[in-house]
């Protein structure tokens, strides 16, 4: 373990109390990994459209891509029609959604993982409603582990809208070091060669992000799931294996954020966001979460998915006023 700041959290950002409630199509109400997007006039009658996959007791065999809806960010239920998960035939395991509304063709893109013994594929499927979903195509592939996808839609120098890929390239969970990785699209299906970014987290390494693009500021933000490097750790460096039973050593992740003006050149502060607490639902891990920042309150706005130490995962909601935050960060204001 890491000592203290393990289940210390100084931050303004408070842990949730309890986790959310988000049916599941295998019953067990357990989700990880969640992408939200939010609609102001709503869309298709809703306001916010979350992608989310169970993860119960973390089998991987239900981990799929599903979807929810909400008005308010916190009660969640299935749309009307819609048939959960969008995909179940895979190699290994279909995860790490992240879904995006394209203005071009006025639909949902979800994005998420096909992942084989080693290799993996970056697969795709769209919908006009968010009821019938597209056969899911590969737009990418790899022969190793590629992980978490987080992809911005915004209007390039020329105002035509593009999309912007960040990654996270590893040999698998609880590995010593990864690397991020940055992509672009003009339509989303055909992308560029990976390059890698650095971040300037020392002993900190990357496992799982989400990145948006803040308006208000000219900014992209990322929220990264962090673990200490190995080398604090008492046991040999794995790979990537599904089983179905919990390990007995626990690897502790937070939440760090960071910011970038031109979504390659990354700042981001050690000091972490969001940490498991002592007991309660979210004390093993805090895992991948997202975000958004609303300019008309300054706040930021978080959902975060963690486990306990009986390997159950959910998603818990958090808010801070940014401007605690920021000074929690050391971010200057004015800067941004």
């Amino acid at each position: 373990m890491t000592g203290a700041e393990t289940y210390t959290n100084k931050s303004p950002i408070r842990n949730a109390l309890r986790p959310l409630e988000i049916p599941t199509y295998e019953g067990s109400g357990q989700v990880v990994h969640p992408d939200i997007l939010f609609f102001n006039d709503g869309w298709q009658g809703w306001g916010y459209w979350m992608a989310f996959t169970p993860y119960p007791f973390e089998k991987g065999k239900y981990e799929n891509p599903s979807v929810a809806v909400s008005q308010d960010g916190l009660s969640w239920q299935v749309p009307d029609g819609l048939e959960n998960p969008l995909d179940s035939a895979s190699h290994y395991v279909n995860c790490d959604p992240d879904l995006r509304n394209n203005p071009s063709t006025k639909e949902l893109f979800l994005y998420y993982i096909d992942r084989g013994p080693r290799e993996s594929y970056l697969k795709l499927t769209a919908s006009k409603e968010g009821i019938v979903w597209s056969k899911p195509m590969v737009v990418f592939e790899t022969p190793n582990f590629f992980v978490s996808p987080a992809i911005v839609i915004k209007k390039n120098k020329d105002g035509k809208d593009f999309f912007y890929m960040w990654a996270v390239r590893t040999s698998g969970w609880a590995s010593s070091n990864s690397a991020l990785e940055f992509m672009e699209s003009a339509d989303g299906y055909v992308w560029s060669e990976p390059e890698t970014l650095s971040v300037n987290l020392p002993q900190k390494v990357i496992w799982h992000l989400d990145v948006a693009y803040i308006e208000y500021y000219q900014e992209f933000w990322a929220l990264l799931c962090c673990y200490d490097s190995l080398s604090v750790y008492d046991f040999p460096k794995k790979v990537w294996v599904e089983t179905n039973s919990a390990p007995d050593k626990i690897v502790p992740t937070g939440l760090y954020l960071a910011r970038s003006k031109n979504g390659r050149s990354w700042q981001a502060c050690s000091k972490p966001i969001l940490m498991p607490t002592r007991d309660g639902w979210d004390s093993e891990r805090i895992y991948r979460s997202t975000f958004l920042y609303d300019s008309l309150d300054n706040r930021i706005r978080i959902w975060y998915s963690a486990a306990n130490r009986n390997k159950e995962w959910h998603v818990g909601y958090t808010e801070c006023d940014f401007n605690k935050l920021a000074g929690y960060l050391g971010w200057m204001i004015d800067s941004l």
